[in-house]
């Protein structure tokens, strides 16, 4: 096969197929969402699962009645949260993990009752990095709160968040890693917001699994260049959004396949090329072909995307 042929065929396969609107499943009344699972009653959500009753976000995990927040788990009736963990009834968090009836603040751990604080662990009724007694606590925020409006409490709460030092790494039972964001991961270099991963370089959302590099929301082994290959996927290249693939290169939105290269849309196959069948031996014959001149092409460099 040439080079030219498959890649324009490649190309006019991507191009032309009809593309899902929603790449979602396993959901109730979840309306203009994109890759969100086992969820209910969601709008406007993007990326997550098991999230109930929430609304415009993205990255939501296992979140109830939650509204306008960004990388956020495990937490419930929060809004305006950033990067916040099993959190509960909270406004305008940054950085924040086990923390309930809290706003304003950044870097809490373990903490309740707090108002525009910053760096504080295991404390309750802090206001504005200060300890009160409960009643203290409440007469004081009661009072901020009716001088102050909702953007002038929010342009505090953004000079807190820009003035409160923070560590420049954050990991948590980590081993060998350079990145943000990780934690119980070994040997990962430049990577941001994994989980469980092992031996990933440059990548980032993911993990849960080793030896991928250049990947973006990727889980699982052996991916190089990949967005979206997740669910028990196995030894992908150049791909984009592969649920339960294995053995795959240059394919698009495929579903339970193996190996399959230069693919769009398919699912349950196996040995295909540019979306045709083939005998095991003919196509491992043309794919090593294909290959050999990729590589003189300089298209299969492990340093460039097919366009």
């Amino acid at each position: 096969m040439q080079i030219d042929y498959f890649l324009k065929t490649f190309k006019g396969l991507r191009d032309n197929s009809p593309h899902v609107s929603s790449a979602s499943a396993d959901n109730e009344n979840c309306l203009y969402t994109y890759s969100l699972a086992y969820s209910k009653n969601a709008y406007c959500i993007f990326l997550g699962g098991w999230v109930q009753d929430c609304y415009y976000g993205e990255f939501l995990v296992k979140c109830q009645d939650c509204v306008d927040c960004v990388k956020i788990e495990q937490s419930t009736l929060c809004y305006e949260c950033v990067e916040c963990g099993q959190c509960y009834s909270s406004n305008y968090l940054l950085k924040c993990n086990s923390t309930q009836d809290s706003e304003y603040c950044i870097n809490l751990r373990n903490c309740t009752h707090c108002f525009l604080s910053g760096n504080i662990h295991h404390a309750s009724y802090v206001f504005k990095n200060k300890k009160y007694s409960k009643k203290r606590y409440e007469e004081l925020v009661d009072a901020y709160k009716k001088e102050k409006t909702i953007q002038r409490l929010y342009d505090e709460w953004l000079d807190l968040c820009e003035k409160t030092p923070r560590i420049n790494l954050l990991m948590t039972q980590c081993e060998n890693c350079l990145g943000d964001n990780i934690s119980f991961s070994k040997d990962v270099y430049a990577g941001f917001d994994l989980v469980k991963a092992e031996n990933f370089l440059y990548s980032e959302e993911g993990g849960y699994g080793k030896d991928c590099c250049d990947t973006l929301i990727a889980t699982d082994e052996l991916h190089y260049e990949c967005f979206g290959v997740t669910k028990n996927s196995y030894n992908c290249n150049f791909c984009v959004e592969l649920t339960t693939c294995v053995n795959c290169e240059f394919c698009y939105s495929c579903y339970d396949c193996s190996d399959c290269f230069g693919c769009v849309y398919l699912k349950g196959k196996k040995f295909y090329i540019l979306d045709k069948p083939y005998t095991e031996e003919d196509y491992k014959n043309e794919v090593e072909l294909l290959k050999k001149n990729l590589k003189t092409a300089g298209f299969y460099s492990f340093d460039l995307m097919v366009d």
